[in-house]
């Protein structure tokens, strides 16, 4: 699982959604948390999560080898993410989505050192399944619902908009970006040209 934010001062927000998300999603308890000193978490914010249960660590300043695992973890994310934007040829722009979609596929990737298991698996007890992947950025056509709902149209009118896929909420919701409208629409309703790219 992935979260992205701008601003250091999204922290905050971004660690209790992800403690909530765990609660909710795998019925877990988040019990220790390891952080790189992050200044943005003071100690009210601490004593917040204390009060959870949660006992939170932090490196010592200015020194990354302590959070080696995080840190090796973060640049193989990166990697992958980069990999996967170059190859859709999207733009950097686009970088918190291609973030948590190399997220979502590497949870969903089978590791040697867990016997073959998957992070997802790991987590659930369940297999995860692969057949809602897409090569990624390729083109999407999204149906256009409000075309007909709202005013009477021409028979040759677009039903669709045109854009490129760019990650995956679940199963079955894909997250489609449309450049011509700079926005990204969640959406259920749609049909892929894996050989289209951006």
């Amino acid at each position: 699982m992935v979260w992205t934010h701008t601003s250091k001062s999204d922290s905050r927000r971004i660690l209790l959604d992800a403690v909530t998300n765990i609660k909710v999603r795998f019925n877990a308890q988040v019990i220790f948390i390891h952080t790189d000193n992050e200044t943005s978490l003071d100690m009210e914010f601490q004593a917040e999560l204390s009060a959870q249960g949660i006992t939170i660590e932090t490196s010592a300043p200015d020194t990354p080898a302590q959070n080696g695992h995080s840190e090796r973890k973060g640049g193989i994310l990166s990697t992958k993410a980069r990999t996967m934007r170059v190859a859709a040829g999207l733009p950097t722009y686009q970088w918190p989505e291609i973030m948590c979609a190399a997220g979502y596929i590497a949870d969903r990737t089978p590791m040697q050192k867990h016997r073959w298991k998957t992070p997802y698996e790991l987590a659930t007890g369940k297999k995860p399944s692969l057949q809602h992947l897409k090569a990624y950025g390729c083109k999407a056509y999204l149906l256009d619902k409000e075309i007909g709902q709202k005013h009477k149209i021409w028979k040759l009118t677009e039903r669709a908009h045109i854009g490129h896929l760019v990650g995956y909420d679940s199963t079955n919701i894909f997250c489609i970006w449309i450049s011509s409208q700079r926005k990204i629409i969640r959406t259920r309703d749609v049909t892929f040209d894996e050989t289209a790219f951006y």
